[in-house]
């Protein structure tokens, strides 16, 4: 078991780099953003769940930051208030339509 086993597991992680440097070979003669969102859509989902631990590495930034304090003293309740006048009225929209228009 041990030497077989040894050369299965060297064998899958050369793979795995391999597959990842095709993936880092794809992205990089990528030019359109259409193009990149092709090639994500045929990722593994671990090689999506790999992707995007790599495209969010960091906390939040200034912009998130700020959001967060604009929150919390208040700054955005009438954001709220507006959307809960238009939820008793009826004329709130689902977000779901929107969203897929974009």
């Amino acid at each position: 078991m041990g030497l077989h086993s040894s050369s299965l597991h060297s064998s899958s992680l050369h793979s795995s780099s391999l597959a990842k440097s095709t993936v880092l070979r794809q992205i990089q003669v990528m030019s359109t953003v259409v193009e990149i969102k092709e090639a994500i859509a045929h990722l593994s989902p671990q090689e999506y769940c790999e992707l995007i631990a790599d495209l969010q590495p960091f906390g939040d930034d200034e912009w998130d930051l700020q959001m967060k304090a604009d929150a919390a003293s208040g700054k955005l309740d009438f954001v709220d208030r507006h959307i809960e006048a238009a939820r008793q009225d009826g004329t709130l929209l689902p977000l779901e339509p929107t969203l897929e228009k974009i």
